[in-house]
């Protein structure tokens, strides 16, 4: 491995010394754009962080590093280089599944995928040079935010899609043998409500798996790319539109029936493809996305993985909404 000086940005991104002053301006506005700073904040910690050295693997002696992320909940590196817009890391297991999963659904054929391939032990993918934005209130969805969000669900949603008898499908939920009291309670009110339905039917798609606002990234008012698919897989056909939009008003203390609402309406204006879906079945569909957020925090694609932070945020997330539908169908 090689050491090369790199300078954080926070707690993300770092980014090379002694670059040029054109491309020092390329990677604060990519900073920028990704974690929504202001580009005075970035230019004032390029300036005054400490910088320290970081190992480069000595696979990529042949590839220009610009930029470092630091991942979250990986806690590894991946790497960019600006000019020729390419993100990349070392070749490991898990880029083999996704490589796999690629050619099983056909992801490349997906303009809004980004394009990913191999080369001499590194893996390589276009890299997103928009923009992701998050509303901060409600009236910050946009028509045009509305119409990048339903292109994604519509276009994914007509993918590999199947109906199934609810008995059969739930029945293939293997959850962990580990035990969770902390969301004991709030899986018995979905399986609950999911066990008085079983002779009914739903459809499954194709699914990205973690949508969500910072994955989606707009450039000059269009969909440029859908980033992060490690997760795709066929799931219930309202999974992505569920993900998208629940995490965003749980945060904000709408209950349950104003999420109900919004995404309803929401269906209605732009995927008329599933508005006669949902109709009587969005209880349904909501409890049973539920239990495939639970599923997915067991399918956790690195062993680095914090299963008791997952806990807690799925908590948060589904705590009041299971009790408010448990309550509901007590009132039935």
């Amino acid at each position: 491995m090689s050491s090369q000086m790199f300078t954080s940005i926070d707690d993300t991104f770092l980014i090379r010394d002694n670059v040029s002053r054109e491309l020092l301006t390329k990677c604060i506005n990519f900073v920028t754009n990704q974690r929504n700073l202001k580009k005075s904040k970035a230019k004032v910690a390029y300036k005054k962080n400490t910088s320290k050295s970081i190992k480069i693997p000595k696979t990529f002696d042949h590839e220009k590093v610009d930029i470092i992320i630091k991942t979250k909940y990986n806690k590894d590196f991946k790497f960019i280089n600006i000019n020729k817009s390419l993100i990349f890391n070392e070749y490991n297991p898990e880029h083999e599944k996704l490589v796999k999963k690629i050619n099983k659904y056909g992801l490349d054929k997906i303009k809004f995928f980004p394009k990913t391939y191999k080369s001499k032990n590194i893996f390589f993918q276009n890299l997103a040079i928009g923009n992701f934005y998050r509303p901060e209130k409600l009236a910050d969805f946009k028509s045009d935010l509305l119409s990048i969000i339903a292109k994604v669900i519509n276009q994914l949603s007509s993918k590999n899609k199947n109906k199934n008898y609810i008995s059969s499908y739930v029945s293939k939920f293997k959850f962990s043998k580990k035990k969770d009291p902390l969301n004991l309670k709030i899986l018995n009110n979905f399986n609950l409500f999911i066990n008085n339905n079983l002779q009914k039917k739903i459809i499954t798609s194709l699914t990205h798996g973690d949508f969500k606002f910072e994955h989606l990234f707009i450039l000059d008012n269009n969909l440029e790319y859908l980033v992060d698919w490690e997760n795709v897989g066929l799931r219930s056909v309202s999974f992505d539109l569920l993900n998208f939009f629940t995490p965003w008003f749980v945060k904000r203390s709408y209950n349950y029936l104003q999420i109900k609402k919004f995404i309803c309406e929401f269906t209605k204006d732009y995927l008329p493809n599933l508005k006669k879906e949902f109709e009587g079945k969005f209880d349904i569909y909501f409890c049973i996305f539920a239990l495939e957020r639970y599923m997915r925090i067991h399918n956790s694609r690195n062993i680095k993985f914090n299963l008791n932070q997952a806990y807690r945020r799925y908590n948060y997330l589904f705590k009041n909404l299971s009790q408010e539908i448990f309550n509901e169908q007590k009132n039935i």
